[in-house]
């Protein structure tokens, strides 16, 4: 039986006998095993290429998603604004009839969307052991800015360190799941 392969240089059929190439002298086993030297190098080169590729693709996913992820915060934030002095002063009267040294010398209000006329009120508590602010405490006023009617806890912090009623268990209903109470508080521990 006799066997033959085409030498790779010449194009020719030789014997799969022969070590030499008797039409062109060259060895056909030789550029066979070049051959496949570089086809594994241009797979090697294409894997390289597409796996780049992908880490690039994934980077800038990342990338856009961060940035996305970044402007929507900006977005909630730039819904807070500085306490009113009566909201201010309605915190205060809460928590001073708990504890008369503590305090608070700012706090941030975003008026709800799930409510006609209700804004959370978030603020740090300061006092005793609470040098560099604790909580936030959030707190659900309702009325305007500058008449306000009825102040509830949000948080289980405004619930310890005040004396207003938990809103969740109120006909209020009232809680850090409503819309604006995360994003006070959000405002708060971002700002002294």
């Amino acid at each position: 039986m006799n066997v033959h392969q085409e030498c790779l240089h010449c194009g020719k059929k030789i014997s799969a006998t022969e070590t030499t190439c008797p039409f062109c002298g060259k060895d056909p086993e030789r550029i066979t095993r070049k051959s496949s030297t570089v086809k594994s190098h241009i797979f090697g080169g294409v894997f390289i290429v597409v796996l780049l590729m992908a880490i690039i693709a994934v980077t800038y996913y990342l990338f856009e998603a961060a940035k996305i992820r970044a402007s929507e915060r900006e977005e909630r934030l730039n819904r807070c604004f500085p306490a009113s002095a009566q909201q201010l002063q309605a915190i205060r009267d809460g928590i001073k009839d708990v504890q008369a040294s503590n305090d608070i010398k700012t706090a941030y209000a975003v008026k709800s969307n799930d409510f006609d006329e209700v804004y959370f009120v978030a603020a740090k508590l300061y006092g005793p052991n609470m040098d560099d602010g604790e909580g936030p405490g959030v707190w659900a006023i309702s009325g305007s800015p500058e008449n306000i009617g009825l102040t509830l806890s949000a948080n289980s912090f405004a619930r310890e360190f005040s004396l207003y009623l938990d809103g969740s268990k109120t006909t209020a209903d009232v809680s850090m799941t409503n819309d604006g109470a995360r994003i006070a508080e959000e405002c708060a521990k971002k700002n002294p």
